[in-house]
């Protein structure tokens, strides 16, 4: 609403305030006392009036002043009536939203991440760090095992061969063993293994024994053909004697000096004439990994034998030997 309204619409209205005072004052007049009480009367009449006519001037002009100063400007065509309701409306939904409002607290610091490192440890593969390793060179006895020939425990090869000089078969792959019988030359034998080295073949009949291959007609190749057995696979184990107590062992780098008590047998009991009652056994190891098996035997208290520590060290036994067959092994430290 603009000035020119706003008198307009004044003026009218206090046209119709002073009518329709002029009417009421015709309709109420009374003649009164020379006193004048009837002008008194109209006077304390138009008091209401004049006062509302003030109101509504503050309401058209300063309550519009204060509503477009405090809120927002005022359109012309909106009641001002309707313009505080809705402000009133507004001001309303906004004090719910905030009463209605749930609010996420702040962490503290200390919760907060922190830009110190953390150290992590990285797992490297043990293929990852043989890559990466320096190589080294192969040491020339790598091959080399200290592992015991399998026993036959299946139909093993056979090859057949024909004994080429008189010879004795032996219960252990070596000369100074008893054996269960004497082979003629010219006789046909079926061989079933050999010792790793193959130095002595294993016969089979009517009792396995062996005997060393310069006894038989085959050649190296069909000697290693043959199936590796352990040289001690056959010997009869007798636990009536106990292996002989060694004293002494001296290591003489290339011979080991071996001091004993041997054990007395019975004269019945004896091996034989020329057979020993002690018997060492001997097991070193070549570059290529191939036991190398050799058998001394003593009548007395004291032995030397040869040893190749070239390749680890060797295994020394010592056994006392009888007609009824040979004792456990006793094994021979090389450190004492």
């Amino acid at each position: 609403m603009d000035d020119n309204d706003a008198n307009k619409t004044i003026d009218k209205i206090a046209q119709d305030i002073v009518t329709e005072d002029a009417k009421k004052q015709k309709e109420n007049w009374r003649p009164g006392k020379a006193t004048g009480t009837g002008t008194r009367q109209r006077k304390r009449r138009r008091i209401p009036e004049i006062g509302c006519l003030i109101i509504v001037i503050i309401i058209l002009t300063g309550g519009g002043i204060y509503v477009e100063s405090h809120y927002r400007p005022v359109n012309p065509s909106t009641p001002i009536v309707k313009i505080i309701a809705t402000e009133t409306s507004t001001l309303t939904a906004i004090s719910n939203a905030i009463n209605t409002s749930t609010f996420t607290a702040t962490p503290p610091l200390a919760s907060l991440p922190t830009d110190t490192p953390t150290y992590t440890p990285t797992m490297t593969s043990a293929s990852a760090a043989a890559s990466t390793s320096t190589p080294t060179s192969t040491p020339a006895c790598a091959a080399a095992s200290t592992s015991t020939p399998a026993l036959i425990t299946s139909t093993p090869v056979k090859l057949r061969g024909t004994i080429t000089q008189k010879t004795n078969g032996h219960y252990g792959a070596g000369t100074p063993f008893l054996g269960p019988y004497g082979l003629p030359s010219g006789v046909t034998v079926t061989l079933i293994g050999r010792t790793d080295d193959g130095n002595w073949v294993l016969v089979s009949g009517r009792q396995d024994a062996w005997i060393s291959v310069d006894s038989i007609s085959l050649n190296q190749a069909q000697v290693m053909s043959l199936p590796v057995v352990d040289p001690d696979q056959i010997l009869p184990v007798y636990n009536g004697y106990p292996p002989p107590e060694v004293t002494s062992v001296t290591n003489n780098g290339n011979s080991v000096t071996i001091g004993f008590n041997p054990v007395k047998i019975r004269g019945d009991q004896l091996p034989g004439p020329g057979v020993p009652t002690t018997v060492v056994e001997v097991r070193s190891w070549d570059p290529q990994g191939h036991q190398t098996y050799h058998a001394y035997g003593r009548n007395g208290n004291v032995i030397s034998v040869p040893i190749d520590s070239s390749c680890g060290q060797p295994q020394i036994s010592i056994r006392t030997q009888s007609k009824e067959g040979v004792s456990a092994a006793q094994q021979i430290p090389l450190n004492k």
